[in-house]
C-alpha cells in the first residue's frame, strides 16, 4: 500500500511540470466511482496495518494480502488496477477529484461513527 502513497506523492511532484504525458484511457478502465471505493478501502486497511505495526518491513506481506483481497472483492485484477491508476494519475484533475472523494467518504464515515457513540 505504501507504493500507492509514493506513487501519489510522485504524481503531485510531477504535476507541476508543463510537459506531463497524459495516458490514453485504457480499454477496461475502472470507473471513477469504483476507483474511489477501492482506494478508500485500501487506504483504510493500510492505515490500520501501519497502526498495528509501524515498521514497514514487517507489514509488507500484510499489505500484499490485503490489496489482493480488496481487488478480488471488487472483481479487479492487479493489471487492470495498475493501468487505471496510472491513467487517472496522468490526469491531475481526475486524480485530485478521486482522492478528494476518498477523503469525503472517510470523513462521512467518521461522522457516522462518532454519532453512534
Amino acid at each position: 500500500m505504501s507504493k500507492y502513497f509514493y506513487l501519489f506523492s510522485f504524481i503531485l511532484l510531477i504535476s507541476c511540470s508543463t510537459e506531463l504525458n497524459r495516458l490514453p484511457i485504457p480499454e477496461n478502465v475502472i470507473p471513477e466511482d469504483t476507483m474511489v471505493l477501492v482506494l478508500k478501502v485500501l487506504n483504510l486497511i493500510e492505515a490500520h496495518i501501519k497502526r498495528k505495526q509501524p515498521i514497514i518491513y514487517y507489514n509488507a506481506e500484510s499489505f500484499k494480502k490485503s490489496d489482493s483481497l480488496i481487488l478480488l472483492k471488487y472483481n479487479i485484477d492487479t493489471l487492470r488496477f495498475g493501468e487505471s491508476f496510472n491513467y487517472y494519475a496522468s490526469h491531475q484533475k481526475k486524480i485530485e477529484k478521486i482522492y478528494s472523494d476518498v477523503i469525503d467518504l472517510v470523513n462521512k464515515e467518521i461522522i457516522i461513527l462518532k454519532t453512534k457513540k
